[in-house]
């Protein structure tokens, strides 16, 4: 399909375009009067686990103008009506990973931090548990990887895209880069019993994998690494380091560290909890990973799976939340375990947030006490009890090969 006008979609600013791609990416841009686009960026439409929740995110990406017509208000308007195009389409929430002290003018907030787990001195003899074996990923072995993605989404990660479709990109440059063309590593771990169980996943031609290993050349990163149990993931672990010797002849380099760009959290997270490693979570101050809730009413009725969920585990039957979010009014309720979501209006709000704000709420940025000691005062302690149970403190992360 050639690229398009986006359907069913007008702009609020006069000489903005929203264009559908060949490639399925949206690139939102700013013409001059002679109809020449002189600012863009593009959205690429995901969909996003939080917990038992899942709700549509546009990743923001490629923001650029013309050096010859910076300094004229341009990116401002580029990001104004991306950011209605997101609400418009139904999207919860809006991501990026944005420079220091520019996004947070249109909204946006930190949303936490990048999170890597560090092998100094990887044993390249390590040996995998008695019984285990590796290989080569291919073909036929999609669907077990699939499945092992699939268990991760449903252990309750954060950030993680739902790969619904077998055709979806990740999927299909696993298939064509790595078990069609030999320009990518994907390992598997199988059991005594023969059982895909886990699996490495280099992504080597991502554009974070590569600017990684550019800053750091003695450094094999590895993209996505999932196991389902802890033997498999002492065994992929195990991989990992045995794969050191071989990829650094491969891309011509000495490598002497590992990292795993992975949550702190997991089978893996946990194995490598058993080794000389570091876990890191790098912040920066409004820059990094931010996001924003684009469709307020939208992100609050996907989350309300999560929210019973999260009231369930901690007993919580009955609860009334009015929150106000750039002056527009939210009411939650819980009646009998079960959750409604409405709009309201002359209400008396319980909290009142920006949609950056609320954004960092529900990815589970920061903890609540956090939260309130920084930026909200003079709430009623009963108010932040019911917030402790619907916004616990997460480890949002994008695996590498979702990135925008």
């Amino acid at each position: 399909m050639p690229d398009v006008i986006y359907p069913n979609y007008k702009p609020t600013d006069p000489d903005a375009q929203v264009i559908l791609q060949e490639d399925g990416r949206i690139r939102i841009g700013i013409c001059d009067e002679s109809a020449h686009e002189i600012a863009r960026c593009w959205v690429f439409a995901r969909h996003i686990a939080i917990g038992k929740a899942r709700t549509g995110m546009g990743g923001i990406s490629y923001v650029s103008t013309d050096e010859e017509h910076r300094m004229k208000g341009l990116g401002r308007r580029l990001m104004m009506e991306t950011n209605r195009f997101c609400q418009s389409v139904g999207m919860g929430i809006i991501m990026l990973y944005g420079i220091p002290d520019y996004y947070p003018k249109f909204g946006y907030a930190v949303c936490g931090p990048e999170y890597r787990v560090e092998l100094h001195n990887p044993d390249v003899h390590a040996k995998l548990p008695e019984g285990w074996s590796s290989r080569e990923a291919e073909v036929e072995d999609l669907p077990a990887i699939r499945a092992i993605y699939r268990h991760w989404l449903d252990k309750g990660c954060c950030g993680a895209h739902d790969r619904q479709s077998n055709l979806d990109p990740a999927w299909l440059s696993l298939e064509y880069d790595c078990m069609r063309h030999n320009i990518d590593e994907c390992q598997l771990v199988c059991s005594p019993h023969g059982d895909v169980e886990g699996y490495a996943w280099h992504c080597r031609s991502n554009n974070f994998i590569v600017g990684a290993e550019q800053q750091e050349p003695e450094t094999l990163v590895w993209g996505e690494v999932m196991a389902l149990n802890p033997a498999a993931a002492d065994a992929v672990v195990a991989v990992c380091q045995q794969l050191m010797t071989i990829i650094g002849l491969l891309t011509d380099r000495n490598l002497s560290k590992i990292t795993f760009s992975i949550p702190p959290h997991g089978e893996v997270a946990n194995a490598l909890r058993w080794g000389h490693s570091r876990f890191r979570h790098d912040f920066q101050k409004d820059a990094w990973f931010m996001s924003r809730c684009a469709d307020v009413g939208q992100l609050l009725k996907d989350m309300l799976p999560e929210f019973e969920l999260q009231c369930r585990h901690q007993g919580v039957l009955e609860a009334r939340l009015v929150i106000s979010v750039d002056g527009l009014q939210h009411l939650l309720t819980v009646h009998q375990g079960i959750f409604n979501y409405e709009k309201c209006i002359s209400q008396k709000p319980d909290l009142e947030l920006s949609s950056g704000q609320l954004s960092q709420l529900v990815l589970g940025a920061y903890t609540v006490d956090e939260f309130y000691s920084r930026q909200i005062v003079n709430v009623n302690p009963e108010v932040i009890n019911i917030c402790k149970v619907l916004f616990p403190k997460r480890f949002n992360h994008v695996f590498v090969r979702d990135r925008f």
